[in-house]
């Protein structure tokens, strides 16, 4: 399997398994309940603060304590806190979000899930035939599990027994599960098929997430997870998430090291806590590590104490909002890489190594990265605002300013909190969404094309309502973008746009309209500088 880092991946996951899609609303911003107790008014306070503020979202996950305290993971609601779980999903669903709940393969011994498992032998066992009762997560924190047995997944009863437990969550109108864990197995541990902890501690998280992933798609066509630990051939159950970093903006370059690591390893989807866990962030921390966050594979808030972006202060929640609606508008583009990479295995975010393998001045920059192939994303991840950023060869336009850099090159600046670094690459077409809460309010229409071209650039959208193929041609002062048969509107944005004096959608000539709006017709087009915005519901648009 030798070849270039994309060519060693591809053929890698052509042998262990490529990813499947996830359902488009799991691109959107999840939002998490925290490590703390929550009740069902805390939830749907939480759910209808995000609503209220504009910041779009699509995921509200239930953490450990939908269950009760020292009873993880017996699958059992603390009714005193949720005492009807059904009404609070279906009210969330209502509100346009989905929902994940925690849980881990370890029943506590003091539960009643614990003495049924044990009756029937579903747990892991001590070379003497006894069963195997760690101590698990208890280290950091009092409210840990303490005393438990672990569910082998070797023994097919104890996997169809462990899954009939999530068959009924999902019955009830839970959407996905977060699977935490699975990586602390003792090495003298005896499975049902024979083979010992040391032997099995690898493969362990791949067979635990292997029947979440597939209980969850007996019920909707596509499925997403949310799990931490990893072996060869879990990135055929997106996605995966770094743990449980401190919150310093020394563990948010540690986290986003980890994650183009695990990008390297065939983890096509990857996330990280944003704020990190272990700790309160400071109001610049939470920023910088939200922007990482919204331009990672996927995104989620988390930690041990509440991440809401209100919490932070009314600058920190207004960048917040900003970044969170780019990202719900970038859903169009992630999905269709996503697409992508259930086909050839090649993750969303992308190291410079495997982005530019022949470029080895940009290999020592591992704290930047490619989303797709259009979007190089280089995070903050110092107080005091310095960034440095390597731009290989080409031409790129800065996302926030639309100036131009020549590549190769390195920048190094101090900027403000409010800017994430982001560049667009040379002959790329950015296609995004509408502006929406969450991606069940309304079809993506219109679709914007962001085009950056200079000789000839090209996109293939992929998602629930089809395929729609974008090529966009520049020459003589002429540019034409052409589109696949698509029931959307078309917004074309076209940067470092020549002079301006013909304008055609379909051949049909456009007038021109005053002022920057175009909502005053089905079509038309306007001048800001160097961009030209056309807007019509055509399959060719021309500019000369």
């Amino acid at each position: 399997i030798a070849g270039t880092p994309k060519e060693i991946v591809a053929a890698y996951t052509e042998l262990t398994g490529r990813p499947a899609v996830p359902p488009e609303w799991a691109f959107g911003l999840w939002a998490s309940t925290c490590f703390v107790p929550f009740t069902d008014a805390s939830v749907l306070e939480q759910a209808r603060r995000l609503r209220a503020e504009g910041i779009p979202c699509d995921v509200v996950n239930l953490d450990c304590f939908w269950q009760r305290a020292q009873m993880w993971c017996d699958f059992e609601w603390d009714t005193t806190r949720i005492p009807d779980p059904k009404r609070l999903l279906a009210e969330l669903h209502r509100e346009g979000f989905h929902t994940c709940l925690w849980i881990n393969p370890y029943v506590s011994i003091q539960s009643a899930l614990y003495r049924e498992g044990a009756t029937h032998g579903y747990f892991l066992r001590r070379p003497d035939g006894s069963i195997y009762h760690p101590i698990v997560w208890n280290q950091r924190t009092e409210r840990g599990m303490g005393l438990c047995a672990i569910v082998d997944f070797t023994n097919r009863e104890a996997a169809s027994w462990y899954r009939s437990r999530l068959e009924a969550l999902l019955a009830l109108g839970a959407d996905a599960f977060k699977p935490d864990f699975a990586e602390e197995i003792p090495d003298d541990a005896v499975f049902a098929n024979g083979h010992r902890g040391a032997m099995m501690h690898n493969p362990y998280p791949l067979l635990y997430q292997r029947e979440v992933f597939e209980a969850t798609r007996a019920h909707a066509d596509r499925v997403v997870a949310w799990s931490r630990s990893a072996a060869p051939g879990v990135q055929r159950y997106p996605g995966h998430w770094s743990g449980d970093p401190e919150c310093t903006f020394v563990d948010l370059a540690n986290t986003l090291r980890g994650g183009l690591a695990a990008a390297m390893s065939g983890l096509a989807y990857w996330s990280h806590d944003i704020g990190g866990f272990w700790g309160d962030p400071s109001p610049e921390l939470f920023v910088r590590w939200a922007q990482a966050g919204l331009l990672s594979a996927l995104s989620r808030y988390h930690g041990a104490t509440p991440r809401d972006p209100w919490r932070f202060g009314d600058e920190a929640l207004a960048i917040f909002r900003e970044y969170a609606q780019l990202r719900s508008r970038l859903v169009p583009y992630l999905v269709s890489y996503g697409w992508q990479a259930s086909e050839d295995g090649v993750p969303l975010m992308r190291p410079m190594v495997m982005e530019f393998p022949d470029d080895p001045a940009g290999f020592a920059f591992d704290l930047q990265y490619c989303l797709g192939r259009e979007l190089l994303v280089s995070p903050v991840v110092r107080a005091d605002g310095w960034v440095t950023t390597y731009l290989p060869r080409g031409r790129w336009t800065d996302w926030w300013t639309s100036t131009v850099h020549e590549g190769p090159t390195t920048l190094r600046r101090q900027v403000p909190l409010r800017e994430l670094p982001l560049y667009v690459r040379d002959d790329s077409l950015v296609v995004l969404g509408p502006a929406r809460s969450h991606v069940g309010e309304c079809a993506a229409d219109p679709l914007t094309v962001e085009a950056f071209v200079t000789t000839e650039a090209a996109f293939i959208l992929r998602g629930d309502a089809g395929t729609v193929a974008f090529q966009c041609r520049r020459s003589r002062g002429e540019v034409v973008l052409e589109a696949g048969a698509t029931p959307a509107t078309v917004i074309l944005r076209l940067h470092h746009a020549p002079p301006v004096a013909i304008v055609a959608a379909d051949g049909r000539g456009l007038a021109r309209l005053d002022g920057p709006g175009l909502e005053r017709g089905e079509a038309g087009w306007t001048v800001d500088g160097p961009l030209v915005v056309v807007k019509a519901r055509a399959r060719r648009i021309e500019i000369r």
